[in-house]
């Protein structure tokens, strides 16, 4: 059986920042492309009530320890991709990326200028 499906991809951006979401959103989202926000990510459990978005873009500035977020997120979902922004710095870039991070943006890139 030969099955053709136009490829999609969902982003999810963890982020109280509606800015930050929406310079994400309007950057990523198109017709084969959803990006959705959540900001109630306070803790690990919270990533079990997720479905399984294909990115997950994490505001550093959110959650307080990203790296065993990383972790979990790796634990539950082993291949989905995930991207930090807002690092304050390039020692803390070297720890996420450690921890599991597939991306690291820093706070005040131009890639994050809305």
């Amino acid at each position: 059986m030969d099955i053709h499906r136009t490829p999609t991809a969902s982003v999810t951006v963890i982020s109280d920042d509606v800015g930050l979401f929406g310079t994400i959103a309007r950057a990523l989202a198109d017709e084969t492309t959803t990006v959705a926000h959540r900001t109630l990510y306070r803790r690990p459990a919270d990533a079990e009530t997720m479905d399984r978005p294909d990115v997950i873009v994490i505001d550093r500035q959110v959650v307080q320890h990203v790296d065993r977020e990383i972790l979990t997120l790796r634990r539950r979902w082993p291949t989905v991709e995930v991207v930090v922004v807002n690092a304050s710095d390039e020692r803390q870039v070297q720890v996420l990326l450690v921890a599991g991070a597939d991306d690291v943006v820093l706070a005040g890139s131009p890639a994050l200028a809305g």
